[in-house]
């Protein structure tokens, strides 16, 4: 990587895991991961993710044009961009918590836990295992139910394998933080 890139890299980390390091074998990985989508309103998560790297710049005074040619440079989103991306848009558009402050670290956790990521610590790192679960997550081989996707619920109004990602985690965040009438 570029010094470009692992500064990137670093920020997303942060955004992820917070001051957590234990993950970040399984991170790199998902760096690496290109998401592909055959669901088409997925398309929009493809598109938050690789916005974080304008995001990044801004925040950062790096100029857009050496984000382009650093950064993007026609590289596809990455499985972490996507889910960095997804739980920046749970906790700012959904789930903000004004005392708390933004919090995207608690979604990343939850979708790494629900794709059966958790146990792939860096001491237990097995980039062919973190392989074939992303893999069945990307081809949609996982249950009805959201079973090895980002979220699962207990009642999914639909088929959660023929469900784009953003209405799954509507339904996910319904089911486990509405508040009880």
């Amino acid at each position: 990587m570029t010094r470009l890139e692992d500064r990137y890299f670093d920020w997303l980390r942060q955004k992820a895991m917070g001051q957590d390091r234990s993950y970040d074998s399984l991170l790199a990985f998902l760096y690496d991961k290109p998401f592909s989508y055959t669901i088409r309103m997925d398309e929009n998560r493809a598109e938050d993710g690789i916005e974080l790297r304008y995001t990044f710049g801004f925040k950062n005074g790096i100029p857009e044009e050496d984000i382009v040619t650093g950064l993007d440079a026609g590289r596809d989103c990455s499985m972490l961009e996507m889910m960095v991306g997804l739980a920046i848009r749970c906790e700012n558009q959904i789930m903000v918590d004004m005392e708390e402050g933004e919090q995207p670290e608690r979604w990343f956790q939850i979708m790494i836990q629900n794709l059966g990521l958790g146990s792939l610590t860096n001491d237990n790192f097995d980039a062919g295992k973190a392989d074939y679960i992303t893999d069945r997550f990307l081809a949609h081989q996982y249950s009805y139910y959201g079973d090895g996707s980002l979220f699962s619920v207990c009642n999914p109004r639909y088929d959660m394998r023929k469900t784009d990602l953003w209405y799954q985690a509507m339904w996910y965040l319904t089911e486990n933080y509405s508040e009880e009438e």
